[in-house]
């Protein structure tokens, strides 16, 4: 096959309608002249041109593709015959309204010629040398065009390869007339059986892997000619950016020149992505405004449910579909803070009021991270959507205890992954949204399938930046449960915390894939951690409250123990319980009941207290360790807590044991030696360890600054102690030593000599007693 020259088409202006055909065309006029009238020329290149010709019934207007009068040896019209027969033959299967339609053709005559569909306007080069413009709706319009003829060829397997500003026709009337992609002449695809093909089309557009290729014999299967077409449209939407975008938002235009930079470079490369950036082009807020109608009732308008600790929180047709699902409302009987409301009684509020409030907080910092442009740029509307839904329903796996579930499996049984899971609420989350028919189909309704896809892999860590905002340093759900937890206690701690501020100082950091906060966040994120450490000491390690999740842990230790079959029974049957109450009810009084008689009255003292809400039942902090305690005088050198706690985090590792229980049974069994040598008959009921639950270290929080663009740890700017930071719960609780009501009364005068009695028999490392349970 002859190498075709490369070819410069022009356009000129449109001829008034002559009529007759000029006498270098005659041996068409013979074949058309009865039918249409010449209407002059329509554009040149080296050795095609291109004329209008009008039906002389209809007035309607053709173009009339043949060789240029400045051809006029043999080899030179056969040239022309090849490439217009490639025309022919890739246009005569298509049909779009932005392609030529052929009407004629013949190919063999003495001039070749055919005739297709005549586009009133002007190249895309011509257009934008003229100085034209077109408001933004008509450019919107064009560029729509382009892309769904470009998508329909490519369908087609067909791809164009010489897609520049001559090759496309336009209208300053798009609405009317729209575009047309003209001069197929480089379609590569020399047959339709055949795998080889000619690697033509725009040397400019093909990669410099594909350029030492150009005009070869390849296989047309394995390179990618799509690519080429991409190539092309960026570089033809660029050149256009002053005719279609100049009337645009600052925003829109700096969104079109990197929409049009990423087709160039292969950044964007399939036809979904293309333009589902195109959209975010028209609205660099898409990722947000897309999922509008998650906020807004049926009819369009506002709809919110008000809660304490925060504004309304707008629900629109979605979320209510999921709330009012028996799985969501379930939790309405979960408590946010089991035993708390003992010692603080307004904290009775529930993981149903929690988990519509975090919905409300992820609104607001989606809100404002969306003016960020790294984060749009790198964020879908789709994830945004799927972050929403995670956002309500990460606690919808919730049962009754939960948490203190979760802590005995990390502490007691700590070797088995599968005890862990199996109490773990988040996995029962992740279940419930595939396996509860009814909850799954209220998501897939209304939500759309991909948006549980995409909430399940913001839960599991998997999506940067919006799973970190869900569970990380400054996560909603800590924002949400440190407010709410401290309004519903009635302490003050959590009246300062500036949540606008936080939100507003958010910003993704590390590329994109951290999410950080501007240097003017510090002061709101510093707040954020002052007032955990304080809901830590002051509320949900508070000793009263302390004193109740040992008991509750001392039942389950009497049932189940360490073993992983009857642990995990027991949690499979609280996931079926609706409230606190019938989980006691139904769950743990008939296995207590179970008991020999012995061992069951001793555990009805550590349950009875939970059911009958009376003071005087709980026990007793009595004896305190605390990291920093110096060793007794005269005795090894390592102090109690530093005996029984390990010097790591641990709820998430499984590398070693995260509590020396052989060292929390010693001490157990030292105190009730000891009160027995005082007189009081005590037993292994009597007394409970109360061990800290660690939680694992977080990554540091990362700070940009506005004034250097440089990134820091947060620790390297905060005057705070780092551990705040990095290990929010680490440690906080010291161990105490509880004693059981009937067992402190006695003692309650000498309860230095018990300490000192106790803690010689611990350190003379006396054998335990073989019924000794931790």
């Amino acid at each position: 096959m002859a190498k075709r020259p490369a070819r410069r088409q022009t356009s000129t202006p449109t001829l008034p309608l002559s009529g007759s055909f000029p006498h270098y065309l005659s041996a068409i006029a013979r074949d058309l002249s009865r039918r249409y009238a010449f209407g002059g020329e329509a554009g040149r290149g080296k050795t095609g041109a291109a004329y209008k010709i009008v039906d002389v019934h209809t007035d309607r207007p053709f173009c009339l593709k043949t060789c240029s009068p400045d051809v006029t040896d043999a080899a030179g019209r056969e040239q022309v015959r090849e490439t217009l027969s490639t025309e022919v033959k890739i246009l005569r299967p298509l049909s779009h309204r932005c392609l030529p339609a052929i009407y004629d053709a013949q190919l063999k005559a003495e001039l070749p010629y055919y005739v297709c569909t005549y586009h009133p306007g002007v190249t895309f080069k011509r257009f934008r040398l003229e100085g034209r413009k077109l408001p933004l709706r008509e450019s919107t319009s064009a560029i729509w065009s382009l892309l769904d003829v470009m998508k329909y060829l490519h369908n087609q397997d067909r791809q164009h390869c010489d897609l520049h500003s001559e090759n496309v026709m336009i209208s300053p009337e798009v609405f009317r007339d729209g575009i047309m992609v003209i001069d197929f002449s480089s379609g590569h695809r020399g047959s339709d059986s055949s795998p080889d093909t000619f690697n033509r089309g725009n040397f400019a557009f093909k990669p410099v892997s594909d350029q030492p290729q150009a005009g070869r014999r390849v296989t047309r299967k394995v390179t990618q000619f799509e690519q080429y077409d991409f190539a092309g449209l960026g570089m033809l939407l660029a050149q256009m950016k002053d005719s279609f975008f100049a009337g645009a938002s600052r925003q829109s235009q700096s969104a079109y020149v990197d929409f049009c930079g990423a087709l160039r470079n292969g950044d964007i490369n399939t036809w979904d992505a293309i333009e589902d950036r195109f959209l975010t082009v028209l609205d660099p807020y898409r990722i947000w405004t897309g999922n509008a109608d998650l906020f807004t009732s049926a009819d369009g308008g506002p709809q919110a449910i008000s809660l304490p600790a925060g504004v309304g929180v707008a629900v629109g047709v979605a979320p209510l579909a999921v709330v009012n699902t028996s799985a969501f409302q379930r939790l309405r009987g979960i408590r946010q803070l089991s035993f708390c409301e003992w010692f603080f009684p307004g904290a009775s509020h529930t993981r149903f009021e929690h988990s519509l409030g975090v919905f409300g907080r992820a609104k607001s910092a989606i809100e404002s991270l969306v003016h960020d442009r790294a984060f749009r740029d790198l964020r879908s509307v789709a994830q945004i959507r799927g972050f929403l839904l995670a956002a309500l329903v990460h606690d919808v796996g919730h049962y009754p205890f939960g948490h203190l579930v979760e802590q005995y499996a990390a502490s007691r049984l700590w070797k088995s992954a599968a005890a862990k899971e199996a109490a773990s609420h988040s996995r029962h989350s992740l279940w419930l949204m595939d396996n509860d028919e009814e909850l799954r189909t209220a998501i897939d309704e209304h939500w759309g399938p991909e948006a549980r896809l995409n909430a399940r892999r913001t839960l599991t860590k998997q999506v940067p930046v919006l799973s970190e905002l869900l569970d990380g340093p400054i996560d909603i759900d800590k924002v949400d449960y440190l407010a709410r937890d401290a309004v519903h206690c009635g302490v003050p701690f959590g009246a300062g915390l500036d949540v606008s501020g936080l939100h507003r100082a958010l910003r993704v950091v590390h590329g994109g894939h951290r999410l950080g906060i501007e240097s003017a966040g510090v002061p709101a994120a510093e707040g954020l951690m002052v007032l955990q450490d304080q809901m830590l000491s002051s509320v949900y390690w508070h000793p009263t409250i302390r004193g109740l999740i040992c008991m509750f842990h001392g039942v389950l230790a009497n049932l189940v123990s360490k073993d992983e079959a009857l642990f995990n029974g027991l949690v499979e049957e609280l996931k079926r319980c609706t409230s606190e109450d019938d989980a006691i009810r139904s769950v743990l009084r008939p296995r207590v009941d179970m008991l020999p008689k012995k061992k069951r009255e001793s555990v009805q003292r550590l349950l009875s207290p939970l059911v009958r809400l009376k003071f005087s039942d709980i026990y007793v902090p009595t004896v305190t360790y605390a990291p920093t305690d110096p060793p007794p005088e005269h005795l090894p050198s390592d102090n109690a807590y530093r005996s029984i706690v390990k010097d790591f985090t641990h709820t998430e590792s499984t590398a070693a044991e995260p509590v020396n229980w052989h060292n929390v049974r010693r001490l157990r069994t030292a105190y009730i030696a000891a009160l027995i040598e005082m007189g009081q008959p005590a037993d292994d009921l009597h007394v409970v360890i109360d061990v800290p639950y660690g939680k694992s270290s977080r990554q540091n929080l990362i700070v940009y600054s506005d004034r250097t663009g440089v990134e820091k740890d947060i620790t390297d700017i905060s005057h705070l102690k780092e551990t705040i930071f990095t290990m929010p719960a680490t440690f906080l609780s010291p161990v105490r030593v509880y004693l059981a009501p009937e067992m402190h009364a006695p003692v309650s005068e000498r309860i230095s000599r018990l300490r000192q009695r106790a803690e010689e028999i611990f350190y003379e490392r006396r054998p335990l007693n073989d019924h000794a349970d931790e």
